[in-house]
């Protein structure tokens, strides 16, 4: 496992509560006290236990080419301040301070001079001004996204991305990494669904010398519906790409990630999270965003965006809401830490879902079980070739409960038996 995260902006980014401050450069006129924020970092960081952020830029970085010379970089035509480059480390600063381990830059909006498509050459220049600011400030960056969702920005005609133009961006920018001592991995291809990462990433993982760099194969889930493609002459639905996916990242030793989407329920997410673990080989998985503006998070007009949603009334910061979707998360993200290996686990109760985990660090065990049925199920669990002897923590999120302790259990004979409550989520830590 590489563990659960979220998308991260700024509190004081305009976008956050869809106000702005007339002349700011994007600040938000609703301002959310520095002892509000630590809350709501610890409640993601270490009561939720995330362990993964990913950064998004907003506004030009270089708003006009410094040079047309990749070889020879004028830094004082770039701008790193607030939400493009320098917010966002300082967040990450913040988010590492609290255990998170893994965080990467994702380009999110294209530069004007790019026009139709960038020259590789340029945008690896432009690509390493970023890893370097966020090295001056401390932050040797472990992964770097080429760009948030490239087949979007293809069929929105904003800048064409195909698969060539990663490859061969990776091919100039991996070497530049290394030359600089820089461990920083690619992220490919963070894209808007299975379908669009699967045709870029077919040809980066086709090219030995791009493949070296390669770090993680990521995707988002939206447009799943519309999501096929043919692949060696059959038409492919979206579960069939992913787990197209999926051999890729085992064929080469290559991680598997869900970077961004979110859901309007907390047990949807809950569902969604084992499907990917379990069917998909997934090892991270990402939430939309971990906090974000109440103006996004309205049911009836779309999903639930973000794990904690703050409220404002104009400029006034009104407090923040903890969704269900945080709670479900952390049946997973508190006991399932990185480098814990998922093991085998089967369930033969319709409605329930099981997946199981082991520790290789202190040897403990975390089953999560998720009863979708409305009516409780008593369910004997057999633990085969185990040596847990005892269930000494166990936790449940219900409709009507956020991680509630339950009592201890314990194991005879490699078995036990408990009671599911209906439409749960329940954890359990064994020794």
């Amino acid at each position: 496992m590489d563990g659960f995260g979220s998308t991260a902006r700024l509190f004081d980014d305009s976008h956050m509560f869809n106000n702005m401050i007339p002349g700011s450069d994007g600040k938000a006129a609703t301002i959310v006290p520095n002892s509000e924020q630590e809350e709501i970092l610890d409640l993601l960081y270490v009561d939720l236990g995330l362990t993964r952020v990913r950064t998004h830029a907003e506004g030009a970085i270089e708003p006009v080419n410094d040079n047309n010379d990749p070889a020879n970089t004028d830094i004082s035509r770039f701008n790193f301040q607030f939400r493009r480059v320098d917010g966002l480390a300082d967040h990450v600063r913040r988010a590492t301070g609290r255990g998170v381990t893994t965080y990467f830059f994702s380009p999110l909006s294209p530069e004007s001079w790019w026009k139709t498509r960038v020259n590789p050459a340029e945008y690896v220049e432009w690509a390493m001004t970023i890893i370097r600011r966020y090295s001056s400030l401390g932050l040797r960056m472990p992964y770097y996204s080429i760009f948030n969702e490239p087949g979007l920005l293809t069929d929105t005609g904003q800048i064409n991305l195909p698969g060539t133009f990663i490859r061969d961006a990776i091919k100039l920018l991996g070497p530049k990494l290394k030359t600089e001592g820089l461990a920083t991995k690619i992220v490919i291809s963070d894209d808007v669904n299975p379908c669009e990462a699967y045709k870029r990433i077919d040809i980066v993982l086709k090219d030995q010398q791009a493949r070296q760099y390669v770090g993680a194969l990521a995707y988002h889930l939206y447009d799943q519906g519309d999501c096929t493609l043919v692949v060696d002459g059959v038409r492919r639905n979206s579960q069939e790409i992913k787990k197209l996916i999926k051999e890729l990242g085992e064929q080469y030793g290559i991680s598997v990630w869900m970077t961004e989407f979110f859901v309007p329920d907390g047990f949807q997410w809950a569902n969604l999270m084992h499907d990917l673990l379990t069917d998909y080989g997934v090892s991270a998985v990402d939430y939309m965003w971990g906090f974000f503006g109440e103006w996004d998070n309205v049911p009836s007009r779309s999903p639930i965006s973000s794990l904690v949603s703050l409220k404002n009334s104009g400029s006034q910061y009104l407090g923040y809401d903890i969704q269900k979707h945080y709670y479900t998360m952390g049946q997973f993200s508190r006991n399932v830490r990185p480098g814990a290996v998922r093991v085998d686990a089967q369930s033969a109760r319709t409605g329930v879902k099981v997946t199981a985990f082991k520790d290789n660090t202190d040897g403990s065990l975390t089953i999560v079980v998720v009863n979708n049925n409305t009516n409780d199920v008593t369910a004997a669990f057999s633990l085969n070739n185990s040596l847990i002897t005892r269930f000494p923590t166990i936790y449940r999120t219900s409709r009507t409960e956020n991680w509630a302790p339950l009592p201890a259990i314990t194991v005879s004979n490699s078995t036990f038996t408990a009671t599911l409550e209906g439409n749960s989520v329940t954890t359990f830590v064994g020794k």
